[in-house]
């Protein structure tokens, strides 16, 4: 009778493990974040990919670049045309509308800059000069983004004689909720202590160059 149970015990445990082992498998259509930063040839991918993203339409690739003539009066949008910039031709601004396009791109970019700013110092198998021009580059990106944010989605920099006034959240870790907004002064100084970062860490070529 003994053996039984401890044949069943032997079972049990080894069940356990099992299902333990087969609840922790890696997702088949993606890859964690983690998993993703492995190699340099990882990080590099990675700072493709954030260039990338600057590239969107609602980004670089074609609104940003427009905006500010759009919402000028420089020239004329007739009736039907050019309908993705006639909101801010129009003036027609609601938080939809502003924040569902380039808002969320930006902010993506950013989210892409900071998975390589807060994972490349952990490289052991690059040489530092390759961890700097990888960090640097995407530190540079971070505060680009950032500045075109403030200029986008907030008042100008004298709004307040102390630039107090509000600005755009400054984003360092990829977080999950709403972060509260930093003040115009609080985004300049953020902005300007990463492009010094930058400067200080990247060399003469790219991450791609650099091969």
């Amino acid at each position: 009778m003994k053996i039984y149970k401890y044949l069943l015990l032997g079972f049990l445990v080894f069940a356990g493990i099992s299902c333990e082992d087969q609840l922790e498998l890696e997702p088949q259509q993606s890859v964690s974040t983690d998993a993703a930063f492995e190699t340099l040839k990882d990080f590099e991918n990675a700072v493709l990919g954030m260039y990338e993203g600057m590239q969107d339409q609602l980004y670089y690739g074609r609104n940003y670049p427009a905006l500010g003539d759009a919402s000028s009066d420089y020239f004329k949008i007739p009736d039907g045309a050019c309908a993705r910039l006639t909101v801010f031709y129009t003036m027609a601004l609601n938080p939809i509308n502003t924040t569902g396009g380039g808002w969320e791109r930006m902010y993506n970019v950013i989210s892409r800059s900071n998975n390589i700013i807060n994972r490349i110092d952990g490289l052991s198998t690059a040489t530092e000069a390759e961890r700097n021009q990888v960090k640097g580059e995407a530190l540079f990106v971070r505060a680009l983004v950032h500045f075109d944010l403030v200029r986008q989605f907030a008042q100008d920099y004298n709004f307040t004689s102390d630039q107090s006034h509000l600005g755009v959240p400054y984003v360092e870790a990829t977080e999950i909720g709403e972060p509260a907004r930093n003040t115009v002064r609080e985004v300049k100084t953020n902005v300007l202590r990463d492009l010094n970062e930058a400067e200080s860490l990247m060399g003469n070529t790219t991450s791609q160059e650099a091969d």
